[in-house]
C-alpha cells in the first residue's frame, strides 16, 4: 500500500453522501485550506481573489485527475461529485474568510478580542485534528471509538489546546521564563489529573502502548 494512504487513510472516512454532495474528513481539510488560501490572497492584495481562488482550486482538482491518470497513486481516484464538492467547500472557506475580514476592525477593541479568541480556537482545532487523526487514537473501550478520527480525543485535545493558549495570553505581563514555567506547571498538573482519572478510575487507555502503561499504573495503585 502507498505510504501516503497508510498515514492519511483516515481522511477518506465518509461522513455523508447523497446524489449531489459528498462529505468526508478531507472536506474539512478543503474548507480549512480554502479559508487560509483566501486570507493569503487578500494579504498579497490580489485583485478579485474569488475568481483567482476558484481557478487555483480547479487546477488542483485537475492535478489530482492527472496523477490518477498517470497511475502515480498519490491520491485515491475521485468521482466528479467528489471533485465538485471539494471546489465548492474550498469556496465556502473563502466566503468564511471574507465574512470575518469584513466584520472585523482592528481599531475596535471588542473585535480584536473576538479575533484573538477565534484564532486560538482555529489553532486548537487544527492542531487537534492533525494530531488525533495521524496518531490514530483508539481506546480499549470500543464505545469511545469512532471511524476515521476519534471524536472524544479530538474534543479533549481541542479544549486543552484552546485553554492552554488562552491561559498563556493571560500571563502576558510576566517575563517569558515565568510564563513558560507557570504554563508548563499548570499543563502537566492538568494532564496528570486527566490521565489519572482515565487510567485508574475509568480504566480507559488509548493505543496498545498506553494500554500497557495503564495496566502498570493500576498495578502500582
Amino acid at each position: 500500500m502507498n505510504e501516503f494512504f497508510v498515514h492519511a487513510g483516515w481522511l477518506y472516512t465518509k461522513v455523508y453522501q447523497n446524489d449531489f454532495f459528498f462529505f468526508d474528513l478531507w472536506t474539512i481539510v478543503h474548507c480549512w485550506s480554502g479559508f487560509i488560501l483566501f486570507l493569503a490572497l487578500k494579504s498579497l492584495r490580489v485583485k478579485n481573489p474569488f475568481p483567482v481562488q476558484l481557478t487555483i482550486l480547479f487546477l488542483y482538482e485537475l492535478m489530482e485527475i492527472l496523477f490518477t491518470y498517470f497511475a502515480l497513486h498519490i491520491f485515491k481516484p475521485e468521482t466528479i461529485k467528489d471533485q465538485f464538492t471539494d471546489i465548492f467547500i474550498g469556496m465556502v472557506g473563502a466566503m468564511i474568510g471574507n465574512a470575518i475580514l469584513k466584520s472585523t476592525s482592528l481599531k475596535n477593541i471588542i473585535h480584536v478580542k473576538n479575533l484573538k479568541i477565534f484564532l486560538a480556537f482555529l489553532t486548537a482545532i487544527t492542531y487537534s485534528f492533525l494530531w488525533v487523526g495521524f496518531y490514530h487514537y483508539s481506546y480499549n473501550v470500543e464505545l469511545f471509538n469512532t471511524p476515521g478520527i476519534n471524536i472524544g480525543a479530538f474534543a479533549f485535545w481541542t479544549a486543552g489546546v484552546f485553554f492552554t493558549i488562552r491561559f498563556y495570553e493571560k500571563l502576558k505581563n510576566l517575563k517569558l521564563w515565568k510564563r513558560l514555567l507557570i504554563l508548563w506547571g499548570v499543563y502537566l498538573t492538568g494532564l496528570f489529573i486527566v490521565e489519572f482519572f482515565g487510567f485508574i478510575v475509568f480504566l480507559l487507555a488509548y493505543s496498545l502502548r498506553w494500554h500497557k502503561v495503564g495496566k502498570y499504573l493500576i498495578i502500582l495503585y
